[in-house]
């Protein structure tokens, strides 16, 4: 539902940009998003949803995302956000970790690339989990 939505943002545009995303469109998922803002070679979370705060298990709005804080992530995040920069192309992968609480999350996301003209300036995501 993530990817259609994008799909009908961008129009004929290689991708939308990060304003043309109104989560009262898809409040219904919105919950289960992120925004990952990119600048000065890091990225920034913008928006963390609530379902993302319950599988992370603390809230990461206004983190930074970093190789070397990424807990609880896996490093690997970093270069799925990169390549989505560098491809500006939709990117999905499954995954898991450890939460903040030691439970262990396996979750399948979604990376979708925002920005303005050519340039990738943030990528929306979507992530659904469960609890082992």
């Amino acid at each position: 539902m993530l990817k259609a939505y994008w799909e009908n943002q961008k129009g004929e545009n290689q991708f939308p940009a990060p304003d043309d995303i109104l989560p009262e469109n898809i409040e219904q998922i919105w919950p289960s998003c992120f925004i990952a803002e990119a600048g000065n070679g890091k990225f920034l979370y913008s928006h963390f949803g609530e379902q993302m705060l319950l599988a992370y298990a603390k809230d990461m709005h206004s983190e930074n995302i970093v190789d070397d804080t990424l807990y609880p992530e896996s490093p690997e995040f970093i270069h799925k956000l990169l390549e989505v920069m560098n491809t500006k192309e939709p990117l999905t992968y499954d995954g898991a970790f450890i939460n903040f609480d030691n439970q262990d999350i396996k979750f399948r996301k979604i990376l979708l690339p925002l920005g303005d003209g050519e340039i990738v300036t943030h990528v929306l995501g979507g992530m659904l989990w469960q609890k082992f």
